[in-house]
C-alpha cells in the first residue's frame, strides 16, 4: 500500500449520495424539459425521496472522513 493512502478509508454515503442526488436532478429535468412526470404527487415523492436522503448521505460522508 502506498504511503499517500495510508489512513485513508473508503467512504460509502460519499459516492450514494451522489448518485441519489443526481436522479433528484434527472427526475427534475425530465418534469422540466419532457413533461414525463405528470402526476404531481409521484414527482415530488420521487424528488423529495431522493434528494434529502442524498444530502444526508453526502454531510455523513463528509463528517465521517474527519
Amino acid at each position: 500500500m502506498s504511503a499517500a493512502f495510508t489512513g485513508v478509508k473508503f467512504v460509502w454515503p460519499l459516492p450514494l449520495g451522489g448518485v441519489l442526488f443526481l436522479v433528484s436532478d434527472y427526475a427534475i429535468a425530465l418534469h422540466i424539459f419532457q413533461r414525463r412526470l405528470q402526476n404531481a404527487r409521484g414527482f415530488e415523492a420521487i424528488v423529495w425521496g431522493t434528494y434529502m436522503p442524498a444530502q444526508l448521505l453526502l454531510l455523513l460522508g463528509t463528517s465521517w472522513m474527519v
